[in-house]
């Protein structure tokens, strides 16, 4: 019986801290175009809009979140994903990328592939205004943030 008690109890928590879980709403991201305008590192090493904002460049490094789905492109590929979000954290999952030609160009300081890898550990975020910005780690496990504006 005790343990009966003990399992019942633990189970109560377990669903009432879900249940109160606050859920940020990912409904100011949706419906909109984001694009990668600065990417800071850990390293310290950060990317900004001279190299991200090239006019051959300007349908690259973009995502859209839609229900449960994010999708966008690369440089010469496009990518979609679902997601889920709980509190401030947010999981992508199952980046399904199409497209496999070389990109003509890219940003010496960001490869597409590096773009995905980012994107792939993204664990946490932020949106104010027209600024969404992604908590991620690189294929380094370094601390990294991508940070899109309002396309």
């Amino acid at each position: 019986m005790k343990h009966f008690c003990a399992l019942a109890i633990g189970a109560l928590c377990i669903f009432t801290t879900l249940g109160c879980a606050k859920k940020i709403d990912d409904s100011q991201a949706a419906s909109k175009e984001w694009r990668v305008v600065e990417i800071r590192k850990e390293s310290g090493v950060k990317i900004g809009p001279e190299s991200l904002m090239d006019r051959e460049l300007k349908d690259s490094f973009i995502i859209a979140f839609e229900t449960n789905r994010i999708t966008g492109a690369g440089v010469s590929s496009r990518f979609s994903a679902t997601y889920a979000i709980i509190d401030d954290s947010i999981t992508i999952f199952a980046i399904k990328i199409t497209g496999s030609a070389a990109p003509i160009k890219e940003p010496i300081e960001l490869k597409e592939r590096e773009f995905f890898t980012l994107l792939k550990n993204v664990y946490r975020w932020t949106i104010a205004s027209d600024k969404l910005t992604l908590f991620t780690k690189d294929g380094g496990g370094k601390e990294a943030a991508l940070i899109f504006k309002e396309r």
